[in-house]
């Protein structure tokens, strides 16, 4: 300030605005598309217009320079009729054309939700996964399960799934996936990840969120479906065992594929899908149960009658 002569930054005074105001646009405004969360509509350019303001049920949504005759609202409901838009000219004066409201529906989702049409190929050492995602998602994750193995020793992050009221008047069973590996990106970065985490099926603790990085996962969106091209040629991965997750901005959904494990059976965790059933079996409560079958399984002789036996 003091290397300024009498101390003083010159600055002059703001210019007083002229008075503008909003009006109607002309009758061409119209809405030209709409899917399940979203309406665009578009209209004709107004001359001297210093912008446009878009209103939805009577509320100020969108504001957009003079260049701009399009426009998209989106975050709007699945399945909603009859809503109330109306586009709008500012104008520093003069007027503009006549104001006209437009109704523009949503589509429904179908049954199954937001996300659909989940499916799965394998390509060589490459499993390409496909989904329809039809609503605006913050984050899109691809869950892939590993191995199948006993309540207590496996590892990876669980995913509630459902809760099983089939129970034959016992308590209700909570359902859930464990899931191994994850793919997490967009088009410019997609890496497969490996979980990494302390969590044990079965703890009481929550499960932390660490994952280290493997290699790319190349993933891509056109229209509605992403593609995710996953290389779990050299991992331990089952691809029909799955989850697509949406989650953020819409409500988070899941899409299960393979079978789900079970929080409680006969009031302990559980398999709902085991490799063996032993129920009635005095071994059932036998410490090293898979040594006693591996001791039957060493010891069977076949016969020509198709007859089996032990030792």
């Amino acid at each position: 300030m003091t290397a300024v002569s009498g101390g003083k930054v010159l600055v002059s005074a703001a210019t007083k605005l002229g008075g503008s105001y909003v009006a109607g646009v002309p009758g061409d405004a119209q809405v030209i598309a709409s899917d399940y969360t979203s309406v665009t509509m578009t209209w004709s350019p107004v001359a001297n217009a210093l912008g446009y303001a878009v209103y939805q049920s009577g509320a100020l949504v969108l504001e957009l320079p003079p260049s701009l005759t399009r426009a998209t609202v989106g975050m709007l409901n699945p399945g909603t009729s009859g809503i109330s838009f109306e586009v709008r000219t500012v104008l520093s004066s003069g007027g503009g054309g006549g104001s006209r409201s437009i109704s523009a529906s949503t589509k429904n989702l179908p049954s199954g939700g937001s996300i659909s049409n989940v499916n799965y190929k394998t390509n060589g050492g490459t499993v390409v996964y496909t989904a329809d995602i039809l609503v605006p998602y913050a984050f899109v994750r691809l869950f892939i399960g590993g191995p199948h193995k006993a309540v207590g020793v496996s590892k990876g992050w669980p995913i509630n799934a459902s809760i099983n009221n089939d129970t034959g008047g016992a308590d209700p069973i909570q359902q859930y996936k464990l899931m191994n590996y994850l793919v997490e990106g967009n088009d410019f970065y997609s890496p497969l990840l490996q979980y990494t985490g302390s969590y044990v099926e079965g703890q009481s603790a929550n499960a932390d969120w660490s994952w280290k990085e493997l290699k790319q996962a190349p993933q891509s969106q056109s229209g509605y479906t992403y593609t995710w091209n996953v290389p779990l040629g050299s991992t331990d991965a089952l691809p029909e065992d799955y989850v697509v997750q949406g989650q953020g901005y819409a409500p988070i959904q899941n899409v299960f594929g393979g079978s789900l494990r079970s929080y409680k059976c006969a009031g302990e965790p559980c398999d709902d899908d085991p490799d063996y059933d032993c129920k009635g079996s005095v071994l059932c409560s036998t410490p090293d149960l898979l040594k006693w079958c591996d001791i039957a399984v060493n010891n069977l002789t076949r016969t020509d009658s198709l007859t089996y036996g032990t030792m």
